[in-house]
């Protein structure tokens, strides 16, 4: 599900950047977020091309003020040629009387032919600001595009970021699941040791629960080694066993094998000793007493277990026992 929704999500995304290179809404009103997306896109692009289109306007405006303001330069050049000679004319006809007359006019005429010439600069210029507005224009469009398809490739790293922490979650949640449940490795009938109610909990290591196998033809026993025993102990080891309920003298011993030693020692709380468990197996046949009695093994029964762990030479062992041997 959740890879479906992954790519589901790079789908809408890819369908959302034909959108924006189409300029068309590729997606349904029923999903509302893609679709109110690109609307929202889509409506700030109208915005920015309504404002070129009122920059083109102030553009024209000012080209007609251009056309405007040559005319009536034109217009007053020629009135201010016409003032000229008249002036001259006044000059020739009123003499020194008028001529500071005169001069004050042509000084406020050459001040006014001055400030059309500044207006027509002004105008001169306007083409180069329309320009750069333009320019300015779709630079701002184009970092709207980009801004846009960061913001989504963010987003769909930010998701993908969240679908792989739900799957390691979800691992998570499986594992524990997995754990919460105990399986027995072998079949077999359950055999309850202690009577438990639930909620109640539980110590480390304590058994609650035996599982006696469907084919029991062989037992497996626990061994309690002591500590000083322990380094003569080795897998693979034969042993003799000794079961308290049919006694040794009368129904006589089984044989077995080691199957697996614990690797570290167990401390009993009361004594402060320490031990080894170590696990062996016995075949499940009967034993018989002298008198002919048959006895079987039970699950449960305590036995003692004997194990050869060195062998010496009865020579040897006189004649350390009186220090004659180094």
């Amino acid at each position: 599900i959740l890879m479906f929704s992954k790519l589901l999500a790079e789908s809408k995304l890819n369908t959302l950047r034909e959108s924006v290179d189409d300029n068309e809404n590729k997606f349904s009103e029923d999903d509302d977020e893609y679709y109110s997306k690109f609307n929202e896109y889509r409506s700030n692009i109208n915005e920015l091309q309504n404002n070129i289109e009122v920059q083109k306007k102030a553009v024209s405006d000012l080209s007609d003020k251009k056309s405007s303001i040559v005319d009536n330069y034109d217009n007053e050049v020629n009135i201010i040629k016409k003032a000229i000679e008249s002036a001259y004319n006044d000059i020739s006809k009123y003499g020194n009387k008028s001529a500071l007359d005169i001069k004050t006019k042509l000084d406020e005429t050459l001040k006014s032919i001055n400030n059309f010439k500044s207006e027509l600069a002004k105008c001169k210029l306007t083409p180069e600001l329309d320009n750069i507005n333009k320019e300015l224009a779709t630079n701002e469009i184009t970092k709207y595009k980009i801004d846009t398809l960061v913001g989504l490739d963010s987003i769909t790293k930010d998701n993908e970021i969240k679908i792989d922490e739900l799957k390691t979650n979800i691992g998570t949640l499986q594992f524990t699941i997995d754990k919460s449940t105990v399986k027995a490795m072998i079949d077999g009938t359950v055999n309850v040791k202690a009577d438990i109610t639930e909620g109640e909990l539980l110590q480390s290591g304590q058994e609650i629960l035996a599982i006696i196998p469907k084919d029991d033809s062989q037992f497996k026993v626990k061994l309690y080694v002591s500590n000083k025993d322990i380094s003569g102990i080795n897998i693979g080891q034969k042993i003799k066993y000794h079961f308290d309920a049919l006694p040794y003298k009368e129904y006589g011993e089984l044989d077995g094998e080691i199957t697996d030693i614990a690797t570290d020692a167990i401390i009993d709380q009361k004594t402060g000793s320490s031990y080894y468990l170590v696990e062996s197996e016995v075949k499940n046949e009967p034993l018989f007493s002298y008198k002919g009695e048959m006895g079987e093994l039970k699950l449960g029964m305590t036995c003692e277990a004997q194990v050869i762990t060195k062998q010496k030479k009865i020579l040897y062992y006189v004649f350390e026992k009186i220090n004659l041997k180094n």
